[in-house]
C-alpha cells in the first residue's frame, strides 16, 4: 500500500486531531523502511529461471506436435522416372523396348521415314504426309513445328522440344546465315540467336538443363581415290539457351589433312566434346577448350549421359568404351562385329552401341563396370542421337 493511502486511513481512524511529531516521524520511517528497504537479492534469479523453463516447456510442445502431425500424416513419394525407351521397326509399328529388353507400347508406321526419337524415347519427331508432327511415346499428336525452313533439328536433352536451325539467307558451299531456335512439344516457338557461318551448321547438343546450345560446322567431299566421303569441321560454336549470348566459339584448322577435325561427338549437356584429327582424339571441355585426355586409332561415337565414359569406333570397327578422364580402356567388343553407332542412357551411366556382323543392328549395352549384354537382335533402330555433320556442304 502507498504511503498517502496508508496516511488517509490512519487519519480517518484517530479523526483530524494531528498525531504527536514524534509519532508522526517514527510512523514515517517505518513505512519508508518497509516500501524502499533493502531486499534478499539472493532470490532474483528466480524468475527469469521460471520464466526460460516455461519457453522451453513451450519449445518443446510445439515440437512435438509437429512430429506427431508429420507421423500421422500420409507419406507422399516422388514418382519414379519412366524407364528410358528405343525404338526399333517391326512388321506394322516401331516397337518400344527399355535398356534391359523389355517391350513397352509400339508407334505405327503410318508416317514417312524413320522416326528420330528424344533421348529418353518419350517424344518423336515424324513426317505424315510432308508435315511434321511431334508426338507422345503411344503416337498421339502433340503438336506441328514448321521445319520448312529447317536446315537441321535435334532433341533437347530433357525432351521438352527441339533446337533447330533455320535458314535466312544461304550460298553453299560458302554457309550464309541462320537463326537458331526452339521449338516446344506443345508447338511454341521461341528464337535464341542468329549466327553467320562458312560452313553448313548442325546442332551437336541442344541442352535446356545445362543452359547451352552447341552448334558445330562442316563441310563435307569425296575423295576421289577412295569414293569415301570425308567430313571437316570448320568450328564449334557455344550459345546461352535462354539469352542467346555468345558463350564460345572455337575454330579448327583447315587445310591440311593430318590436322583438320574429321569428326565430332559433344555430351548431351555441351560440356565435353572428343575431338578427332587423323593423328589423335582429344577430349576438351567445351567452355575453355582444355584437353582433358587423349587417345589415338580411335573415332568417337557418344558420351555416357554423365560424360564418364566415351564410346568409340576402334580398329576393324570393333566398338571400344573408354574412360574419360583417363583415356583408358573399359571395355572392347572382342567380337568382329562392327560398330555403327552408340547412344547414352538418360537414366543410368550406361552406353548402348549398335553393332552388327552383315545384317540389321543387335542393341548391345555396356555398364559402367565393364560388363555387357546384347538386349535385342536384328533390329533396326530409330534415330537418337544428334548428327553433328548430317547436313555438312
Amino acid at each position: 500500500m502507498r504511503e498517502s493511502k496508508l496516511r488517509t486511513k490512519f487519519r480517518d481512524a484517530i479523526g483530524e486531531e494531528p498525531a504527536p511529531a514524534d509519532l508522526r516521524m517514527r510512523t514515517q520511517a517505518a513505512l519508508k523502511r518497509e516500501l524502499y528497504g533493502p531486499r534478499d537479492r539472493r532470490l532474483d534469479w528466480i524468475p527469469a529461471v521460471v520464466a526460460v523453463l516455461l519457453g522451453i516447456a513451450l519449445i518443446a510442445s510445439l515440437l512435438a506436435i509437429g512430429a506427431y502431425r508429420r507421423a500421422q500424416a500420409p507419406t507422399v513419394s516422388s514418382p519414379a522416372l519412366s524407364p528410358a525407351l528405343v525404338y526399333v521397326q517391326g512388321q506394322s509399328a516401331w516397337q518400344a523396348v527399355d535398356w534391359s529388353g523389355r517391350e513397352h507400347s509400339s508407334v505405327g508406321s503410318d508416317h514417312v521415314g524413320v522416326p528420330y526419337q528424344s533421348p529418353d524415347g518419350s517424344r518423336l519427331v515424324w513426317s505424315a504426309q510432308g508435315v511434321w508432327q511431334i508426338v507422345d511415346s503411344r503416337g498421339g499428336l502433340l503438336s506441328s513445328p514448321d521445319l520448312s525452313r529447317s536446315r537441321g533439328f535435334t532433341w533437347a536433352d530433357d525432351s521438352s522440344g527441339i533446337c533447330v536451325v533455320e535458314v535466312i539467307n544461304e550460298n553453299p558451299p560458302n554457309g550464309g546465315t541462320y537463326q537458331l531456335g526452339f521449338y516446344s512439344t506443345a508447338g511454341e516457338f521461341r528464337p535464341i540467336a542468329s549466327l553467320a557461318t562458312q560452313k553448313g551448321p548442325n546442332i551437336a547438343a541442344c541442352s535446356p538443363t545445362a543452359g547451352r546450345v552447341v552448334i558445330t560446322t562442316a563441310s563435307g567431299y569425296k575423295d576421289a581415290p577412295s569414293e569415301v566421303r570425308r567430313i571437316t569441321f570448320g568450328e564449334i560454336v557455344i550459345f546461352d539457351f535462354k539469352s542467346g549470348a555468345l558463350l564460345r566459339r572455337q575454330t579448327f584448322a583447315v587445310g591440311s589433312p593430318a590436322t583438320e577435325v574429321n569428326t565430332v561427338s559433344v555430351s548431351h549437356d555441351g560440356t565435353v566434346a572428343a575431338l578427332r584429327t587423323e593423328a589423335q582424339t582429344s577430349i576438351i571441355r567445351l567452355l575453355d577448350g582444355k584437353v582433358i585426355a587423349r587417345a589415338t586409332g580411335v573415332t568417337p561415337l557418344a558420351f555416357s549421359w554423365d560424360n564418364k565414359l566415351l564410346v568409340v569406333e576402334g580398329s576393324g570397327n570393333r566398338g571400344e568404351v573408354l574412360q574419360v578422364l583417363t583415356g583408358e580402356l573399359l571395355w572392347r567388343d572382342s567380337t568382329s562385329r562392327v560398330t555403327q553407332g552408340a547412344v547414352a542412357d538418360p537414366r543410368s551411366s550406361a552406353v548402348m552401341l549398335f553393332v552388327t556382323s552383315g545384317g540389321l543392328n543387335d542393341l548391345l549395352v555396356v555398364s559402367p563396370d565393364g560388363s555387357a549384354r546384347v538386349i535385342a537382335t536384328a533390329v533396326f533402330p530409330a534415330q537418337i542421337a544428334p548428327c553433328p555433320d548430317c547436313t555438312a556442304f
